[in-house]
């Protein structure tokens, strides 16, 4: 047995509904609302149509005078290296680092029990990518502290 889907106006009578016609309206009049703003802050031109690009918003803009643009270079901080990563960049780099030893340790170990020592060159592998992965990440933890206490700044601890 198969019931068809009721419409919408099958529910305005019901007696069970808490929302009064003022409630309603009120509700209809925030909807209408917010699909103006939303529609206020769209690109009015047609896609395909536009011959040069967007302006870069404000905010994006690195101005060469501001505290931004004299750390480039350095590890650490706002705005250090090329693309402006800083610190946030360098975390992510150390925790790739750190994984990549430990997949390449794997991948070797893998390709040593080829040879006939299974599983041992895939364990020895793995330890041997996570000491190194772990060392070198202590070593770019250290000196990001070096760094940091050499600004003047304590690191985390």
């Amino acid at each position: 047995m198969t019931h068809a889907r009721p419409g919408p106006d099958e529910f305005d009578d019901d007696p069970s509904d808490p929302l009064g016609d003022a409630e309603r309206e009120a509700i209809r009049r925030k909807i209408d609302d917010l699909e103006r703003e939303a529609a206020e802050g769209l690109d009015p031109r047609p896609l395909g149509s536009v011959r040069e690009p967007m302006a870069m918003p404000e905010v994006l803009r690195e101005r060469p005078g501001s505290s931004r643009a004299g750390t480039r270079g350095g590890h650490g901080g706002l705005g250090g290296g090329e693309f402006g990563g800083g610190a946030s960049a360098r975390a992510w780099g150390v925790g790739l680092n750190f994984g990549a030893m430990v997949i390449a340790g794997g991948v070797l170990g893998w390709l040593v029990d080829w040879l006939g020592s299974a599983p041992w060159g895939l364990l020895v592998g793995l330890l041997t990518g996570l000491v190194v992965g772990f060392t070198r990440f202590v070593r770019e933890a250290l000196a990001a502290n070096r760094s940091m206490a050499g600004r003047g700044r304590r690191g985390p601890m």
